[in-house]
């Protein structure tokens, strides 16, 4: 099956158990950082099992210890879930490890990609 096109079709085949969606790329930024840390490991092996046989999945998470966290809870009052390096490597947990799972971690000065 061709990758869905449009939202609609991503949408249906969510509602719809008889489609099957294979994307070659995922990519959640922004979503994670207000999830805690179950919903947060459900969605990845959401994500992941979308996926279609070489496919990327990328997610991008704020990382604990920016220095700007303090600013943007106090004068912007934006709260966010931070994550560092051991919690977000057990997003990946609920993926069978039979599966071949590859991932790379680039940190930038505020956030993390995990793909």
């Amino acid at each position: 099956m061709e990758a869905p096109g449009n939202h609609q079709e991503v949408f249906a085949a969510r509602t719809s158990p008889e489609r099957t969606v294979r994307l070659d790329l995922a990519y959640a930024a922004g979503l994670y950082d207000y999830l805690k840390a179950e919903a947060a490991r459900a969605l990845t092996l959401r994500l992941f099992n979308m996926l279609a046989p070489g496919g990327t999945l990328v997610i991008e998470i704020f990382l604990t210890g920016i220095p700007d966290a303090c600013f943007m809870e106090a004068a912007m009052d934006w709260w966010l879930i931070y994550r560092g390096e051991e919690q977000i490597l057990a997003l990946l947990s609920g993926i069978a490890e039979s599966t071949s799972l590859q991932y790379s971690n680039i940190v930038t000065p505020i956030t993390t990609l995990l793909f």
